[in-house]
């Protein structure tokens, strides 16, 4: 195939082939002789040693003079040692923003625990406390139900009468403080009603008084 490109490129061009013909020809007897001249000379160890160089390995040249490569693989190393610690460092930053995130995190839910358990707390305190009143004050009516009917039963209608108006006192006074609240709330709107309404006439004359000065 290379002899066939050849003949192609060199009657493209108009050369003589002969000279080609006689390059290659020569090639082949130096490749001939050099070969005779191995096995005459180089086979039998009688005659020549072999030359072991060939079999040599190829080393570093460190400590015999090279010292810029002592310096770039020094300067290499230094560089690598030097990405080795900069990529810990980032991974330790990383590690940490996560630790402190997730306790954070962790915190902030015992603290919200906390929280509705004091809340939870509180409104049975609170319950307890209305639970524990209510109790007092069905056991006293129930004594004062227990002394009406003895009243009744022994025939002591000034007793029985007393404690029919103790009852309805109490009764009365309940109610009057409901009343009396629901009145005071009512009198807080009005006010404030009224204070709004003052506002919404007085503004629009300032605005006049202030048109005038203009």
């Amino acid at each position: 195939m290379r002899m066939v490109l050849l003949k192609r490129c060199i009657h493209a061009t108009g050369m003589d082939i002969s000279l080609f013909q006689l390059a290659e020809l020569q090639r082949k007897v130096r490749s001939q002789v050099s070969s005779e001249y191995m096995l005459c000379n180089c086979v039998s160890p009688t005659k020549q040693l072999f030359d072991w160089s060939m079999m040599r390995l190829r080393r570093h040249p460190y400590g015999v003079g090279d010292a810029f490569a002592v310096d770039s693989d020094t300067q290499l190393k230094k560089k690598r040692e030097r990405l080795t610690i900069l990529k810990e460092e980032e991974t330790n930053r990383v590690e940490t923003r996560k630790r402190k995130f997730f306790a954070e995190i962790l915190n902030g839910i015992r603290e919200l625990q906390l929280q509705v358990q004091a809340s939870q707390k509180r409104q049975k305190q609170r319950n307890d406390a209305v639970q524990a009143w209510l109790g007092r004050q069905r056991q006293r009516a129930t004594r004062q139900e227990k002394l009406r009917l003895q009243a009744l039963k022994s025939d002591d209608q000034e007793a029985y009468i007393r404690m029919v108006e103790e009852s309805k006192n109490e009764r009365l006074t309940m109610l009057l403080g409901k009343m009396n609240d629901l009145l005071v709330r009512l009198g807080a709107t009005v006010r404030r009603q009224k204070d709004a309404k003052h506002d919404a006439c007085v503004l629009p004359d300032y605005k006049k008084g202030l048109g005038g000065f203009m």
